[in-house]
């Protein structure tokens, strides 16, 4: 990938379960060579020594429930 480029990416999540999921965490891994532009539905962008991460919180999903969330990516290097 070139520097400077912008990725377009997404997560799909959904309950396979046949009950409700409280307070459902998704997390993605941002390698240190990319940078967090943005992201839809409020997502938290953690910093940690090793590994960045971009944290969604899901109050409730339902049975067969699915949440899709975007988000972009910048190349720095």
């Amino acid at each position: 990938m070139k520097g400077g480029a912008v990725l377009k990416c997404k997560v799909k999540v959904k309950n396979v379960h046949p009950f409700f999921l409280r307070d459902v965490r998704v997390r993605v891994v941002v390698p240190s060579e990319l940078r967090y532009l943005s992201g839809s539905g409020n997502p938290v962008f953690l910093k940690g020594k090793e590994k960045n991460y971009i944290v969604w919180t899901i109050p409730h999903l339902s049975p067969t429930e699915e949440r899709v969330f975007y988000y972009k990516l910048r190349v720095e290097r």
